[in-house]
């Protein structure tokens, strides 16, 4: 009875379900029988909710009670602690450099040579090496020819010289003295042609003396720079017996004021005492106070020079003032221009007057010249590292500018003919130096003179150009 209760709910189950099925065919046929109706759907982005906003309430926390307590004082002490610790011994290695050898120092030189007219030249030079404390130095040279261009011997010629020079390097002083001897041989070979004559019977020779001493600050980067010096000259001719005996003080001096500007004092004195047969004594005292100035690329000195002298044979003041200046324009590391105005009483002496002409006569009259007005200008500087130049013009005006001319009663010798109006003189000149190239120096100046003068017929003796050389060749190291 039980088993058929089951059977019957399969078979009721089973027919429920057969006329859903049918069912659901049947509306599937009408559906497709028919057309898709039109319809449209909204479909809402933007929506937002809003909840209206409530406030939420705390319950606030009640305090705790309070417990009475009793107060307590407290002290407090603060203990300076400082630490001990032990030295430590922590080496320390410097980086060490390799030291650099010094340039070798020779302590002497020799130059010797040979030329035309059966000429020898030495010169020789020996001095103490590297010291700092002191420094001697000793010279020998000579140079002379056997024969001339006039009657061979007759006109031959001979220099030679001796000099000694040492100097020691305080702290705070350096001083210096020098002892030289000059001895200079000349023929008046000016005698007219075809005469015979004896070598020995025309024969001059000069003897120099001098005397120097010296002394300055070692520190020559100190705010005050000095040197006074002191040199006494005698000269004499063997022919004629005239002389000049010669001293001479300077004292050179600058001071620093600030960067760029220091203040200069050069004091110069000579007191001599000339026979050429009379005795005359000349003195001659000049004072000079400049400035030196740098301002941007310009080098700046300006200042008076005082001079006073008691030549009394000279046609000038024996007081007189020289305003100058000198500008220099730095147009960068290689180039500069330059330009100088300035005036002086020109030193002129015997000793001078002879490395000049050395075939001068008896009686030479000495006047000191006094050079007005002057002016150089011109420009200097370096290309490449190879060559440096230089190249001015400069005119200058004169009273008692001297000229050679020989001698009425013996043409073999000259006398000094004197100009007491103003004399123009006009130097145009030129230097070339190349010492770059290993080993070699060569350097060579042209200078181009000429001379204006109302009283002479031409400027005797005088030079109209003048081209200057030196070779240098280093044969071994």
């Amino acid at each position: 009875m039980k088993h058929f209760k089951y059977i019957l709910f399969i078979f009721l189950l089973i027919g429920f379900t057969t006329s859903v099925l049918n069912a659901q065919d049947e509306n599937w046929e009408k559906i497709d029988e028919g057309e898709i109706e039109d319809a449209s759907f909204v479909v809402e982005k933007n929506l937002e909710i809003e909840l209206p906003q409530q406030n939420r309430e705390f319950e606030k926390i009640p305090p705790l009670p309070a417990n009475p307590t009793s107060q307590i004082r407290q002290n407090y002490n603060y203990l300076s602690i400082i630490p001990e610790l032990s030295n430590l011994s922590i080496p320390n290695r410097a980086l060490k450099l390799k030291s650099q050898p010094l340039e070798k120092f020779y302590g002497g030189n020799v130059t010797a040579g040979f030329g035309n007219y059966l000429t020898p030249y030495l010169d020789a030079s020996l001095f103490n090496k590297r010291e700092n404390k002191y420094a001697l130095g000793l010279n020998l040279n000579h140079i002379s020819s056997r024969n001339g261009p006039v009657d061979k011997q007759n006109s031959g010629s001979s220099e030679t010289g001796a000099a000694v020079d040492t100097r020691y390097y305080g702290q705070k002083l350096t001083v210096g003295a020098k002892l030289n001897y000059d001895r200079r041989m000349v023929h008046f070979y000016g005698y007219p042609d075809g005469l015979e004559v004896d070598a020995d019977s025309i024969k001059q020779v000069y003897n120099n003396f001098n005397l120097g001493f010296w002394f300055g600050n070692t520190n020559k980067k100190d705010d005050f720079d000095y040197v006074l010096e002191a040199n006494y000259n005698f000269i004499k001719d063997k022919t004629f017996s005239s002389s000049e005996s010669r001293t001479e003080v300077n004292f050179l001096s600058n001071y620093f004021l600030k960067e760029g500007l220091r203040f200069h004092l050069d004091v110069n004195t000579m007191f001599s005492s000339y026979k050429n047969p009379e005795s005359l004594s000349r003195n001659l005292i000049s004072v000079k106070p400049f400035v030196f100035y740098k301002f941007g690329d310009f080098d700046l000195t300006g200042g008076l020079n005082f001079v006073f002298r008691n030549d009394p044979i000279s046609s000038s003041s024996s007081v007189l003032l020289f305003p100058f200046i000198d500008v220099v324009y730095n147009l960068n590391d290689y180039y500069s221009f330059f330009l100088k105005i300035d005036g002086d009483m020109e030193q002129v002496d015997f000793e001078s007057i002879v490395d000049q002409n050395p075939f001068i006569g008896q009686g030479v009259e000495l006047r000191h010249s006094n050079k007005k007005f002057g002016i150089d200008w011109g420009v200097r500087g370096n290309v490449n590292n190879y060559f440096n130049f230089l190249a001015g013009f400069k005119l200058s005006e004169y009273k008692d500018l001297y000229f050679f001319l020989n001698d009425s009663l013996n043409p073999a010798t000259f006398r000094l003919v004197y100009v007491e109006e103003n004399t123009n003189v006009m130097n145009i000149y030129g230097e070339l130096i190349l010492s770059r190239i290993k080993n070699y120096n060569l350097g060579i100046r042209a200078d181009y003179f000429s001379y204006g003068t109302k009283t002479l017929e031409e400027a005797w003796h005088r030079p109209t150009f003048k081209l200057t050389g030196t070779f240098l060749s280093l044969i071994h190291n």
